[in-house]
């Protein structure tokens, strides 16, 4: 798989999924999220937490909101500069940075926690991925991988997707192009 296309793919998607995004951190959604978290690992002041393909910085922000160290990281530099927007609408100040989550430029045992919200269907080296998370994860700490079985769904056609689908209001040319990356 050409990075490249992911990028692109990603680039194409900031604005609109930014705007999903904040309006999913204004909602009842984002303390689902954070409680879901806080059952695994306890989100604490000074932890450190890395967010792998942070997007449009969702989860960076909330786990910043409870006081948390968080580094966003993304291979879609659109993607960081929503992030960076979405930090500061928020008021909590994320270190963004463009990244490929399989060649991290961080020592060892840096993080606390790892965090990957949907990302792993994405990456064309899953394996050279987790080595590098377990690499920056300090002895320990929690990786956290939430990821969804898109391998199931059709992004060819409306058809096959639901209403609550992320995708679902992506135009044709997008769910292909989706569907192709997938």
């Amino acid at each position: 798989m050409d990075k490249t296309q992911i990028i692109n793919y990603w680039d194409k998607r900031a604005h609109t999924f930014s705007q999903n995004k904040q309006a999913e951190l204004e909602s009842a959604h984002a303390q689902k999220w954070i409680n879901e978290i806080n059952h695994i690992v306890p989100i604490i002041k000074g932890s450190r937490i890395l967010d792998i393909g942070t997007g449009a910085g969702f989860l960076a922000i909330l786990c910043r909101q409870y006081g948390a160290e968080v580094t966003g990281i993304d291979l879609s530099t659109d993607m960081i500069v929503s992030a960076q927007s979405n930090s500061k609408k928020f008021k909590k100040d994320v270190n963004f940075q463009v990244m490929d989550a399989e060649h991290l430029d961080f020592k060892d045992d840096t993080f606390d926690v790892v965090i990957a919200r949907n990302v792993t269907w994405l990456l064309p080296n899953t394996r050279a991925a987790y080595q590098e998370w377990l690499r920056v994860l300090k002895s320990g700490g929690k990786l956290i991988n939430i990821d969804a079985d898109y391998g199931k769904d059709s992004f060819e056609s409306y058809q096959a997707i639901t209403s609550n689908h992320a995708h679902n209001t992506l135009g044709q040319e997008m769910l292909s192009e989706s569907e192709t990356i997938k």
